[in-house]
């Protein structure tokens, strides 16, 4: 077999032994440790498993997937080998690490489900909403990494068979709470509707680190006239400092975080 990737990452193997149940996405108990299963794993038999390509920029992820699964070939970016594996019935095994809004790989998901075959999502964390994103972009099921191989397996062979592996009412709670996060983004931000083009600028200048009086200075006009600004978005932002108001553009995501780091 012949993998490429461009990142090498350490995983703990153990974390990979610890149960979860990928369907309601509740924590279940770990399996107790067995001395034996401190063997090397025997190489997968193709004649018996689902056959996989696996998307991931992890080297250990490939190596760890690769020694119990049948993974016919991986790559750290959807190119044409993946599209000739899938077209040749192999299940899309997706790293939930890569970005579900990267357009190269949204449309490869999208790609990959209009051929009906299986794409199967295994992130790293236990985020309802990291799995709902994954689903509305059209994945037939997501998995924590906790979960055991085995399963993993198993969900990648019903996914062969065109098996439905994520149950309705599953699917459509997450769906509905991502909805809910977005619908909760939208009213936050409501608020800044009100601001003036003018006030909106005056607050990202304010919250990038700029005094009134440089704002002033590099608008042209007089304090007096950027102090009035500023009691304009205090009012309307219900607030009663600037500080506080600059904290809610940054909660509520108005301003993106990374200014804040840019401004650190």
């Amino acid at each position: 077999m012949h993998h490429s990737f461009k990142r090498v990452i350490r995983i703990d193997d153990e974390r990979w032994r610890m149960g979860r149940d990928t369907t309601g996405l509740r924590d279940v108990e770990a399996a107790p440790r067995d001395p034996s299963d401190e063997r090397r794993a025997p190489p997968p038999d193709p004649g018996l498993q689902p056959a996989a390509f696996l998307l991931s920029p992890r080297r250990s992820l490939v190596d760890l997937m690769s020694s119990v699964l049948h993974i016919v070939g991986s790559s750290d970016s959807p190119g044409p080998e993946l599209h000739e594996a899938v077209r040749r019935d192999a299940v899309l095994l997706v790293d939930g690490t890569l970005d579900a809004a990267d357009r190269a790989i949204a449309a490869c998901v999208v790609r990959c489900r209009s051929a009906d075959a299986g794409v199967l999502v295994v992130f790293c964390d236990d985020d309802p909403l990291v799995a709902a994103r994954w689903i509305e972009l059209g994945a037939s099921g997501v998995m924590t990494q906790h979960a055991p191989l085995s399963e993993i397996e198993d969900t990648l062979r019903r996914l062969s068979r065109n098996e439905t592996v994520l149950g309705v009412s599953v699917r459509e709670g997450l769906l509905s709470l991502l909805r809910k996060h977005r619908q909760q983004d939208s009213d936050r931000h409501a608020v800044f509707d009100l601001l003036t083009k003018r006030e909106a600028q005056v607050l990202r200048e304010l919250a990038t680190g700029s005094s009134p009086e440089e704002v002033a200075r590099l608008s042209f006009v007089s304090l007096n006239t950027v102090r009035t600004q500023i009691r304009g978005v205090l009012a309307k932002l219900g607030v009663g400092s600037v500080v506080s108001a600059v904290a809610l553009a940054y909660r509520t995501g108005w301003i993106p975080a990374d200014l804040a780091m840019d401004r650190n």
